[in-house]
């Protein structure tokens, strides 16, 4: 399908301070600062215990630092190099929900909880027998009670263990871990009320949430119905797409979508992006996941799966029509796409990264209702309008579209 091609940031966060995150003035190397409601403690090897209040405080290799409900605490090490510190619960009934103690200028070991280490120099984040290790990107490290998970939020981080293969994890890939027993590399399970990812993720939160609306509107719609390879050349506009036969028992939803995230990345050709796709799929990856692992433009992918989904009939469907996999469908779909999809601030380059207060509309002097229903006289537009808002109410802004997390 068509593409919009629209030029991206290449990474939001070049040329800002890592430890300046919330926009708060720098905080100085080794020193800790608390973030949010809840208690931050350090304990030291002196047998003294501070407790942080709204004051940085300094820290020094060999403190233990605890969190309790739901606070974290953010971390300056030497260098480019900052750890947060966090945890969800507690491992006992008044215990901290995280824990951590810093081993040395470069590095910290993480007992319980969720580290997550920004770093432009060589960093390591130590969990039980294994080590997690970035010399430029944002990792992340989480340790309960028998089991531990490693991933990448950017850059590209080394895990090792003794008696186990190195395993290199590129950006939203995690491995799970039992012990030192390092698991393969898989796509980065998301979780939307989880901190870190709401603050990190929240453009990738939000396509889950779209496709995962659209899939659901559709899949009760299409039922056994199945495009064949003419309907996604036409799709492709005559483009090769022989790589998809080999996955036509797949469930319909699961081509579409496949198909849709494979054509809408620069980073790939076709063929390898679409075997990819499907892999991470099976690994157990979800299409928000997977769509920002390789890259695909969020706006355009939207907009093309609506597009799809007009020109088949799948909102005639519901009042009993047939939808139809035919190669007028895929010619009106390809007329349809890269037409407005939900708002997806952060696609084009001169958005604010940050929810502004006011976004305003843009228009002084909007149409009242009736002249808007006259100027939507029918066809491939108003029938992608009524799939929006069906299937993808407007979502609060987001404060980027995923760019290079």
């Amino acid at each position: 399908m068509k593409k919009l091609s629209i030029p991206l940031v290449a990474c939001l966060l070049a040329g800002v301070a890592f430890w300046s995150f919330d926009g708060d003035q720098a905080l100085a190397a080794m020193s800790l600062r608390k973030q949010g409601d809840g208690k931050v403690e350090i304990l030291r090897g002196s047998g003294a215990t501070i407790e942080v209040g709204s004051d940085d405080v300094s820290v020094e290799p060999g403190d233990l630092i605890r969190t309790y409900k739901g606070a974290q605490a953010q971390v300056a090490l030497e260098g480019d190099r900052v750890v947060f510190l966090g945890g969800v619960g507690a491992a006992v009934a008044g215990g901290p929900g995280g824990q951590m103690r810093i081993i040395d200028p470069t590095s910290v070991e993480t007992e319980t909880g969720t580290v997550v280490a920004e770093a432009e120099e060589p960093t390591e984040v130590v969990f039980g027998d294994a080590t997690a290790r970035s010399d430029s990107g944002v990792i992340r490290v989480d340790r309960r009670s028998g089991s531990a998970r490693a991933a990448a939020y950017s850059g590209t981080a080394m895990l090792s263990a003794p008696g186990e293969a190195n395993i290199e994890l590129s950006r939203l890939m995690e491995s799970p871990a039992t012990a030192s027993d390092l698991r393969p590399p898989q796509p980065y399970h998301l979780n939307p009320e989880d901190p870190f990812d709401e603050q990190r993720l929240d453009a990738v939160i939000s396509l889950e949430a779209q496709l995962g609306r659209i899939s659901a509107g559709l899949a009760s719609q299409l039922g056994r119905k199945k495009p064949n390879l003419a309907y996604f050349r036409e799709l492709a506009e005559g483009e090769n797409v022989s790589a998809i036969k080999s996955y036509m028992k797949r469930p319909t939803i699961e081509l579409l979508l496949g198909f849709t995230v494979a054509s809408n990345t620069d980073a790939y050709d076709f063929a390898p992006a679409l075997r990819q796709a499907f892999g991470h799929r099976d690994q157990g990856g979800t299409w928000g996941v997977i769509a920002s692992i390789l890259r695909s433009t969020h706006r355009t992918l939207v907009a093309d799966l609506t597009s799809i989904a007009v020109s088949t009939g799948a909102v005639a469907a519901g009042t009993g029509e047939d939808v139809q996999f035919t190669v007028a469908a895929a010619q009106e779909a390809n007329q349809g796409s890269g037409g407005p999809a939900d708002p997806a601030p952060g696609d084009d380059p001169g958005d604010d990264p940050r929810p502004p207060d006011d976004p305003g509309d843009g228009d002084p002097d909007p149409p009242d209702e009736e002249e808007e229903a006259e100027d939507c006289s029918g066809g491939i537009e108003c029938d992608a309008e009524e799939v929006r808002e069906r299937f993808l109410p407007t979502p609060d802004p987001s404060p980027t579209d995923f760019i290079n997390f």
